[in-house]
């Protein structure tokens, strides 16, 4: 899955009222919604000179077919608005990536039905400005970074799901506050240096490079070649 707020090839909308955001992995996974009250806006909301989805706290999107088990990497490039439980990507009781129990900071949570737990991830790392948050899992430990700087580890075990919500809980609850700007899911646990590679990418467009710990590794090449870089994901 790769949706891309800064592409507008890829958001069809209406007075700025997004109805379909389309998958550039060329999987088809596109997000829709239908409803005018619940669609996030487009063309009004800039993350650090790029434009990034706006989502009020009643907004959410959909697709029914993406499949999703426990061997994944996920990255985000998001920002929060608001505290407490809100959820950027949602499979209830089996998948969330949001914000933690009273506050704005990152939390991701697996389960197979029932949560594994419920705590928010440590050390606590606010998403109250834009972040690049990410967690690469092998169903059985998930790793969550923010800005490429690991936190505690997780369980990640969790049973192969369909669909997925964007902006909600099952679009009805713990609404999303605030702005997504990219989403980007690989369906494998990603080596350290091809993650490095995606942080990098995401952080230089994004206008977050230097939010990047300084050993990072992509950070000191970046340095090095005064600011040129290439990837390749294997």
């Amino acid at each position: 899955l790769w949706l891309d707020g800064n592409d507008s090839s890829t958001i069809t909308h209406s007075s700025n009222y997004v109805s379909q955001w389309s998958d550039k992995s060329g999987r088809g996974y596109n997000f829709t919604q239908s409803s005018t009250t619940n669609k996030p806006r487009t063309g009004n909301t800039l993350a650090n000179g790029t434009n990034a989805l706006n989502f009020d706290g009643s907004d959410f999107m959909h697709n029914i077919d993406i499949p999703i088990n426990g061997r994944h990497s996920i990255f985000v490039v998001a920002s929060s608005d608001a505290n407490g439980y809100r959820r950027i990507l949602d499979i209830d009781e089996y998948l969330f990536i949001g914000n933690g129990n009273g506050n704005n900071n990152f939390a991701s949570l697996y389960g197979s039905g029932s949560w594994n737990d419920t705590s928010t991830n440590s050390p606590a790392q606010s998403l109250s400005k834009l972040s690049l948050i990410s967690v690469t899992n092998d169903n059985t430990t998930a790793t969550p970074y923010v800005n490429g700087v690991a936190q505690n580890t997780k369980n990640g075990q969790m049973s192969r799901e369909i669909g997925l919500f964007l902006g909600s809980e099952r679009g009805t609850t713990q609404f999303w506050d605030g702005k997504i700007a990219e989403v980007i899911i690989f369906d494998a646990t990603l080596s350290d240096t091809n993650r490095h590679a995606i942080e990098a990418h995401l952080a230089a467009k994004w206008g977050m490079f230097y939010d990047l710990p300084l050993d990072h590794p992509v950070h000191r090449s970046y340095l090095a070649t005064a600011g040129e870089f290439d990837f390749e994901i294997n």
